[in-house]
């Protein structure tokens, strides 16, 4: 098994870029008041923290599992997995670093204006975030429309949705040899997937640098 460094120079994530993506690389990301956000928030110079904000994270190791399937099918990504996790772990890819996303917004999480949610918890028990979610947006549902919306909202539903499962992306990517992998979007949802995917050696590089970002905070999984 390839040695997984959690840092890699210029050099080196110039040459994955060349060599892994087929797509171009989107670097239309900047620092905004400390979280990695979409350059277009920065061009509309206002102070994110004062929108409503219903923000949802994942557990860093299920979350570089989807995002490298993610990375395969929608930007033709061709490295190897123990290198997309250095990538994810170097803060290499679009969307990272990850815990300069996620803090921020766990630490304000208190604002009413915010609504912090986890990827498990809505896995767990959808029917109650829905209900959150609800109260949040101040628009009460009744208990026949929380469990209509839990069935149209499980994995299961969206995976079959042609609106939110970018079957037609990925066809068409396929069609023109953008990619090169075979597999679907919605790949399975799963909590704790990365212990089938993940090498014991990847999952400690996770674990350490994870409890390094988490240090001298309140937040956990």
């Amino acid at each position: 098994m390839p040695t997984v460094k959690r840092d890699c120079s210029n050099e080196e994530f110039d040459k994955w870029l060349d060599r892994d993506f087929t797509s171009v690389f989107r670097s239309g990301y900047v620092n905004v008041k400390g979280v990695t956000m979409p350059r277009r928030f920065e061009e509309l110079q206002s102070d994110i923290f004062n929108w409503n904000i219903i923000y949802v994270t994942r557990n860093p190791k299920d979350t570089c599992i989807s995002y490298y399937n993610h990375s395969r099918l929608m930007e033709g990504y061709r490295g190897s997995f123990v290198e997309f996790c250095q990538l994810f772990l170097a803060g290499k890819l679009t969307f990272a670093p990850y815990w300069n996303h996620v803090l921020p917004f766990w630490e304000k999480r208190n604002q009413p204006n915010i609504l912090f949610l986890k990827y498990e918890k809505m896995i767990q028990d959808l029917p109650s975030i829905i209900k959150e979610v609800a109260d949040f947006l101040e628009t009460p549902l009744t208990d026949e429309q929380i469990a209509t919306l839990s069935d149209h909202l499980s994995f299961e539903s969206m995976k079959k949705n042609p609106a939110v499962n970018y079957e037609m992306i990925v066809s068409l990517n396929r069609k023109f040899k953008l990619i090169e992998c075979d597999g679907t979007f919605m790949r399975s949802g799963k909590v704790g997937d990365y212990k089938a995917k993940m090498s014991p050696e990847i999952i400690q590089a996770f674990d350490e640098w994870t409890a390094e970002n988490v240090q001298n905070t309140d937040f956990s999984f």
